[in-house]
């Protein structure tokens, strides 16, 4: 099945519009092309008891979280840190509730005829929206790589790079950058502060 390569995306709340540049997997040469959504699609729109932002970011969320939009590092830092701590708070959630066969993409698709998870799809799309619009901290730290006892140096699209030298480590002047390379890493780590 296919997917689309996104490059960029932002999204505008206030006027309910999605732009988007992306090209197809499965068609060469990569092109990108520039697309947008504006609106609420028609599929969401018989979804009773949610406003249309809430169900505008519903479809956003739908599409990325069931792949058929896959965010690439060149998407903006402020975009990639929402749906990651999205993400986040939806694995929480499952904890919390005990759902263990439960995903967003099949949940979406259930609001339809089961209106019982509307107070949650609430609060998924209220965090968010919160993750997507929160200012970045200003910091100065370095990580260190507990497994292989080294600093971070870059982290690349199938791994990183370390050093043992602490002045070649990477330094992280933004926390959501800081995050989210933790976060690709999927090592356990050690933040130091400069």
């Amino acid at each position: 099945m296919g997917y689309e390569k996104v490059r960029s995306m932002k999204i505008d709340i206030e006027n309910l519009c999605l732009y988007v540049t992306s090209a197809s997997n499965n068609v060469t040469p990569t092109i990108y092309e520039k697309w947008q959504n504006n609106g609420v699609l028609d599929s969401y729109k018989e979804i009773k008891g949610l406003n249309d932002v809430e169900k505008f970011v519903l479809s956003i969320l739908h599409d990325v979280y069931g792949g058929m939009l896959q965010l690439q590092k060149s998407v903006s830092k402020k975009v990639r840190y929402a749906f990651y701590k999205t993400s986040l708070l939806i694995i929480d959630m499952k904890k919390e509730k005990d759902l263990n066969n439960w995903d967003l993409y099949s949940f979406v698709n259930n609001l339809k005829t089961n209106t019982d998870d509307i107070p949650l799809a609430q609060i998924i799309v209220d965090r968010f929206i919160y993750y997507l619009n929160m200012k970045d901290k200003r910091v100065n730290k370095i990580v260190k790589v507990k497994e292989t006892n080294s600093y971070l140096y870059k982290v690349t699209k199938y791994g990183y790079k370390h050093t043992r030298y602490i002045d070649m480590a990477k330094r992280y002047k933004s926390q959501k950058e800081l995050e989210l390379d933790i976060y690709m890493l999927n090592r356990e780590t050690e933040e130091i502060f400069l």
